[in-house]
């Protein structure tokens, strides 16, 4: 278990705001900012490990915390990154190929990961397409994204010879190519609310060559 607390984190100068710097998809802002905010951080993590033996490994990991903020109006509410839950799973096999004097193997595995969705504050559509940009609604952070999976998969083949060793590698990011909406804005020119996906199928090829 944990807690961390957090101080003279950037804040909205007015008491009436709950800007957080730190809640920002962005990093830049024309609001007048002070270090005056206020952050805490707590949950607990475990893991099971099976360390590599037999040909094979894996690990489990799990945290379950929140994650918290308070601007100068005093109130604490959800942080951007207040995900709730994170989980993964981690496994691998390897196999020699070939004969017993021959350096070749091949490997398998994958990862597994799960996380709750980011908090963001509502968008107040009718406003926004009144004023012709984005305009926050009520309450501040209280909207919690849809949970993030993501299923990578990865295999390999090495040949090792007496001074250097050759390995090709697939690995296959967002395998099932989940297309989770991470983040959500608002789209003047079409008057709605745009959506922004997790990063799709991503299949990454990589050849090493070591001596």
């Amino acid at each position: 278990a944990y807690y961390q607390h957090l101080y003279d984190q950037p804040v909205e100068n007015d008491p009436t705001s709950s800007y957080v710097l730190n809640n920002s998809a962005g990093w830049f802002t024309t609001r007048d900012l002070v270090n005056a905010g206020l952050g805490r951080n707590y949950g607990i993590e475990t893991s099971l490990e099976k360390f590599f033996s037999r040909g094979w490994h894996g690990m489990l990991t799990a945290s379950v915390f929140q994650a918290e903020n308070k601007a100068l109006d005093g109130v604490w509410r959800h942080s951007r990154f207040d995900l709730g839950v994170v989980a993964n799973a981690v496994a691998g096999k390897e196999w020699k190929v070939g004969g017993p004097d021959t350096d070749k193997t091949l490997t398998t595995g994958f990862r597994y990961s799960v996380m709750g969705g980011q908090y963001a504050t509502p968008i107040d559509l009718s406003a926004s397409i009144a004023a012709g940009e984005e305009v926050d609604g009520t309450p501040p952070m209280s909207e919690q994204g849809d949970a993030v999976h993501k299923l990578d998969v990865v295999v390999a083949y090495r040949v090792g010879k007496s001074r250097v060793s050759h390995e090709i590698k697939a690995d296959v990011q967002n395998v099932l190519n989940a297309q989770t909406t991470v983040y959500r804005y608002y789209d003047a020119s079409r008057e709605r609310i745009g959506t922004v996906p997790q990063l799709g199928l991503l299949p990454v090829l990589q050849y090493a060559l070591r001596f």
